[in-house]
């Protein structure tokens, strides 16, 4: 009975019996999915097992295609001649898949230069196998007309129109009406609102879009009015709109906005509604400044704020945005930002804090974080980005009374650009000194110093279980000589395996 199982056994092994072509279709693709996709539309020469599960990948992700990608980032028909053949390829692939059954795609993705025809009649190829995720990605030859075909897809649940160059003429306010019922990421570059500027004070409303989730709008031309009041909209981000001058957000149950480089530098003042109550995480970074912030709800679930240059010297300007953004967790701040803050509303529910440390007056930059320890005793996490020289010698002799009870919850402290003169190295000694349950503290140098080092860890600790770690670049010549040894080892591997390979055939 054993000798007849294992003689079926091994003339099994000797035919060679194909066990993954026997896997189910979603396995196969879902291993198939870990290869780029020369390989995997290199997979259907194998048999006619393979080119069905070719036709059928339900991720068309063409942006490995280095032939496709090479000049992506150039215009003019010129370039999009080069591409002209991939470009047919990649046709006749969508219109081969009809024939399948199955063969509905999930997600279809391209990072090219072609002239708009051609891309026009790829999303129509794409649009006619029910693709859920159109991300599209290119520079046309010629001109770039918002698709007709995506406007009258229904099952379409993830649209991303990126140009690199030419503006995306947008379709009426009741077009878009009637199309996009279903959507719920958008995500447009260089689109142009110019014919119709009053879109963007409208189009974004429940009535256009009432299952978006997340909304991008990225270098949009012709947005005065931003008006965002979407039901369902978690995830906001707005980029480089340079003409807005008011911004309305009334979506509920918002959690994530990203507001950079954008409102217009007018004599027009630029005005911010919100009424958003879920925020978690804000980022504001060099915008032009927003003078007029409303406030319409506390903003208690505020987790994490990141802010950057907000190109003012004026403190007044920030009064309103920094009161509102006071309920926030986790503050990343740094320039303009530093020398307004103290100025307004403790931040008395920080746990983390991270501060640039900058060029400026003597003292500012120590008076800005002594006002942050003050007002937020409960840090625990604290940050500092050193890019200069930030205070006097004799900034950190404070009141013991006042800023030391400030460390007690310091658990973590990390100095990037640490250079171990008098105005870090005081700093570090200070709060070794006074923060007694601080674990870890990491000093990040731009060069190696052995003295300094010593010097550092012979600091007095209030904590016993704290560590200090002093990170520094390596020499260059230690770099490559290890790297030349791994080398040399993989080498000396790879001649063993040889002479191996050669003593079994004797």
């Amino acid at each position: 009975m054993e000798a007849g199982s294992k003689s079926k056994r091994m003339k099994q092994e000797e035919v060679g019996e194909d066990r993954i072509s026997a896997l189910p279709n979603d396995i196969l693709h879902q291993i198939l999915s870990c290869l780029p996709i020369k390989s995997i539309a290199q997979t259907s020469l194998l048999s006619k097992r393979w080119r069905s599960l070719w036709h059928t990948f339900p991720d068309l992700d063409f942006t490995t295609v280095e032939s496709l990608t090479r000049y992506a980032d150039r215009r003019g028909p010129r370039f999009a001649s080069k591409t002209v053949d991939d470009v047919a390829g990649i046709k006749r692939l969508l219109l081969a898949r009809k024939e399948e059954e199955d063969s509905g795609l999930r997600l279809f993705r391209l990072r090219t230069v072609l002239s708009f025809a051609r891309l026009r009649r790829l999303i129509e190829c794409a649009v006619a196998l029910d693709v859920q995720e159109l991300d599209i990605d290119v520079n046309t030859s010629n001109y770039f007309d918002f698709p007709d075909a995506v406007l009258g897809d229904k099952r379409l649940m993830s649209l991303r129109l990126k140009s690199g160059y030419r503006e995306i003429k947008m379709p009426s306010a009741e077009v878009i009406q009637q199309a996009f019922q279903s959507l719920t990421v958008l995500s447009l570059t260089r689109g142009d609102f110019r014919d119709e500027p009053s879109a963007a004070a409208n189009i974004f409303t429940d009535p256009f879009f009432p299952s978006l989730k997340r909304l991008a709008l990225e270098f949009c031309f012709g947005i005065k009015h931003l008006r965002v009041q979407l039901k369902n909209l978690l995830d906001l981000t707005v980029l480089y709109l340079r003409s807005l001058v008011k911004m309305e957000l009334n979506s509920r149950k918002l959690e994530k906005l990203i507001v950079k480089s954008s409102f217009a530098n007018t004599t027009e003042r630029p005005q911010v509604l919100l009424s958003s109550p879920s925020l978690r995480r804000i980022v504001w970074s060099h915008n032009t400044v927003v003078e007029n912030w409303n406030f319409f709800d506390s903003l208690t679930s505020l987790e994490e704020v990141f802010l950057c240059d907000g190109f003012t010297s004026d403190k007044l300007k920030l009064k309103s945005f920094i009161a509102g953004i006071s309920h926030c967790r986790s503050l990343s701040v740094d320039k303009t930002f530093i020398y307004a803050i103290p100025t307004y509303k403790p931040f008395n529910r920080l746990t983390s804090l991270s501060m640039e440390i900058c060029y400026g007056p003597t003292t500012a930059s120590a008076e800005a974080l002594a006002y942050f320890l003050r007002s937020s005793p409960s840090i625990e996490t604290l940050v500092l980005r050193s890019c200069g020289t930030w205070s006097s010698e004799d900034s950190w002799n404070w009141d013991l009374a006042s800023v030391g009870p400030c460390l007690n919850h310091l658990r973590i402290l990390t100095v990037y650009g640490f250079a171990g003169a008098a105005h870090d190295s005081d700093f570090v000694r200070f709060v070794l000194k006074n923060a007694a349950v601080l674990e870890t503290v990491h000093l990040h140098s731009k060069r190696r110093d052995e003295k300094v080092r010593n010097e550092v860890r012979g600091y007095p600790r209030a904590s016993p279980k704290c560590a200090v770690r002093l990170y520094s670049p390596e020499n260059p010549t230690a770099v490559f000589l290890r790297d030349v040894a791994k080398g040399l080892l993989k080498i000396n591997d790879t001649l063993e395996k040889i002479m191996e390979k050669a003593k079994s055939l004797e």
